[in-house]
């Protein structure tokens, strides 16, 4: 009879990180790269410069030493975040399968399925964090910091409520060059949801110089557009998911993805006649420098 332990524990659960995982949050850690910082305790925390003032500028003799800079650093924490899904298999059903090829199908199934679940959970939380730290007027981070009282703190965010248009987006593209902080401002990319890509494509790839046949007697005829995967010197990525409508414009190095715990299966005390396993993984996302950063809502 089959070990459902042994299969899930060491089987199953490499399938699910090697293939579900990529496909779901995997994307996003394709774009953005690992944070491999380890963060003790429940939180995940981070220090940056908020605003610096200044006593720079032109003097003549006798003029008294300037005083130094200042800085104001700000800590935003964010509380780890774990999720959760549970898989449960009839025991009878599994009894009566007749053989251990048919029992690993249906294990294979419930797992896919919870695994599907499970990540799809995880994406959505770590989407809806980055569309909270990327904001104008909301309070910034687990910690609720004010982007008024830390106006650097402020994204650029336009609620678009209508059909993108390239207006809209090179002005995103601009405010996030603005001096409200300091780095470098290169690293950008864009993310924008698909139903919104199908409406900036055209668009933009009819700024471009069209294709033509230029190898045959047919010279000059116009053989389509190119798709389009960068805008005004940035990639564009539509990650399967993405809330209708939104488009992010973001500096990668700003981006962190926290693995901080890895996939377990842990099987549980279940009903009279399943077996029961619970997986767990915990990812946090989180956005660092936000006044560097832009969003669009309510694109179509």
């Amino acid at each position: 009879m089959l070990n459902y332990d042994n299969y899930i524990t060491s089987v199953k659960k490499p399938e699910l990180v090697n293939t579900v995982f990529k496909r779901s949050i995997g994307d996003l850690i394709g774009i953005f790269g690992q944070n491999e910082q380890v963060y003790e305790g429940n939180v995940i925390s981070e220090t940056f410069v908020a605003s610096v003032s200044t006593s720079a500028g032109a003097y003549v003799d006798g003029d008294p030493d300037p005083v130094s800079f200042t800085q104001v650093l700000v800590n935003p924490y964010w509380t780890k975040v774990q999720y959760h899904e549970s898989v449960e298999v009839s025991k009878s059903k599994l009894s009566n399968a007749g053989s251990d090829a048919k029992r690993r199908r249906m294990i294979d199934f419930a797992m896919a399925q919870g695994g599907a679940n499970l990540y799809d959970k995880v994406f959505s939380g770590c989407m809806s964090q980055l569309a909270s730290d990327i904001d104008e007027t909301g309070s910034y981070s687990t910690g609720a910091l004010s982007r008024t009282t830390y106006t650097t703190l402020a994204s650029d965010e336009t609620p678009q409520n209508g059909a993108i248009t390239l207006a809209a987006m090179q002005a995103a593209r601009k405010a996030c060059f603005l001096n409200k902080n300091v780095g470098p401002r290169s690293g950008y990319v864009w993310l924008i949801e698909e139903a919104a890509y199908n409406t900036f494509e055209p668009l933009a790839a009819a700024t471009r110089t069209y294709n033509v046949n230029d190898g045959s007697t047919q010279q000059g005829v116009d053989t389509g557009y190119p798709p389009v995967s960068r805008f005004e010197g940035s990639d564009c990525f539509t990650p399967g998911g993405m809330t209708t409508g939104n488009m992010f414009f973001v500096r990668k190095q700003d981006v962190l993805i926290c693995p901080h715990r890895t996939l377990e299966t842990e099987r549980v005390p279940s009903g009279m006649d399943t077996i029961k396993y619970v997986l767990r993984v915990g990812i946090n996302l989180h956005v660092i420098n936000p006044g560097f950063q832009a969003k669009i809502t309510g694109a179509t």
